[in-house]
């Protein structure tokens, strides 16, 4: 009995550690990086994170979640991972990230055509402006520094989405939205707005985002061999490769 009773507690370790065939995966609508079409996940990273898991015999589901809640349901265990997240302390206590990085993004402020304020550089210039932002999204250490140590006050944080932020500065709600500049751009295509809106001023800063694993189950195994495969994927040109749309048969 005793012998069964162990051979049954190290069948559930067994069972905990082990990573499952399909994981389900949070993410968050960044075009041109990761879209949503016909209520799937589509784009040039979600093309890359299945190539990394089809080579290692693996596959997910992709759900969408606004940034916070996303987050939240990778903490608890509900969903395996999230992508794509930035470091910062508090998620890195508490979630395990890749160490290559999926998206490297240029920041950048975005405003109306006739906007009279320009950023210069420096945050003074645009000192007072209300600047859209998504909740719980870091936008690089420069941006967050400054919003730490009150240089920027006036942040209107209501916003789950990318897009929703856009639509309030096309309104004139707000003064500015940050945004990455390749996301930006996509979305004043995408929403109509590229007549209304216009890029203000030079680069903020840059940062990398990353796919990040609960830690309520142990994945340092898979995001070892997901990082070692990533880095060969970029130096044999694959990544490049899946960058690129699918070309659709006519």
């Amino acid at each position: 009995m005793r012998i069964l009773w162990f051979l049954f507690l190290i069948g559930i370790a067994v069972g905990l550690c082990a990573e499952p065939v399909k994981l389900r995966l949070a993410t968050l609508e960044n075009p041109p990086f990761i879209v949503r079409e016909g209520g799937e996940a589509q784009g040039e990273t979600v093309r890359v994170v299945r190539a990394l898991l089809d080579k290692l015999g693996l596959d997910a589901t992709m759900e969408f979640f606004p940034a916070a809640r996303g987050v939240q349901v990778v903490l608890t265990g509900e969903c395996d991972g999230f992508f794509t997240l930035k470091h910062n302390p508090e998620r890195d206590k508490t979630l395990l990230f890749m160490n290559e990085p999926l998206i490297v993004h240029e920041y950048v402020f975005f405003c109306q055509k006739d906007q009279k304020l320009a950023f210069d550089g420096s945050f003074e210039s645009i000192k007072g402006a209300s600047i859209g932002v998504v909740n719980a999204t870091s936008y690089g250490t420069r941006f967050d520094t400054a919003v730490r140590n009150g240089e920027l006050t006036n942040l209107d944080a209501g916003s789950s989405t990318f897009a929703q932020n856009f639509q309030k500065l096309a309104a004139g709600r707000i003064d500015f939205v940050i945004s990455s500049k390749a996301t930006g751009l996509a979305l004043l295509k995408e929403l109509g707005l590229a007549d209304k809106l216009r890029i203000n001023g030079p680069v903020i800063g840059t940062s990398s985002s990353y796919l990040a694993f609960t830690k309520v189950r142990d994945y340092s195994d898979l995001a070892a061999r997901m990082d070692k495969l990533l880095v060969q994927f970029k130096k044999d040109g694959t990544w490049e490769r899946l960058k690129e749309p699918p070309v659709t048969p006519r």
